[in-house]
């Protein structure tokens, strides 16, 4: 099983898609973040106060939004394991797999 799992970082660290993912899912969050905060008590502005804790669940939501980058890397990731034939470390690291 450690075998298994090395395997499986040694495939996620070489490459530098993760890192760009991570990026942009942080840079996601602080927008919509920053965002709430500048747009708070302006005049039009359908959202609850960030005073509120409608208006604080509302802010820290917006988080749950760079969950997408994760859903998109392990689509890739998956996908261009059979593509590129990367998945053979996985099998050979445990060769012997249950049902």
């Amino acid at each position: 099983m450690i075998r298994l799992i090395r395997a499986e970082f040694g495939k996620l660290y070489s490459t530098k898609l993760w890192l760009w993912l991570l990026l942009g899912a942080l840079g996601l969050t602080a927008l919509g973040v920053s965002l709430t905060i500048g747009l708070d008590g302006q005049q039009g502005n359908p959202n609850p106060p960030v005073a509120t804790a409608a208006g604080q669940k509302n802010m820290f939501s917006s988080a749950a939004a760079a969950g997408i980058f994760g859903l998109i890397l392990g689509i890739i990731g998956v996908t261009g394991e059979f593509r590129h034939q990367t998945v053979t470390p996985t099998f050979l690291a445990t060769p012997h797999r249950g049902r």
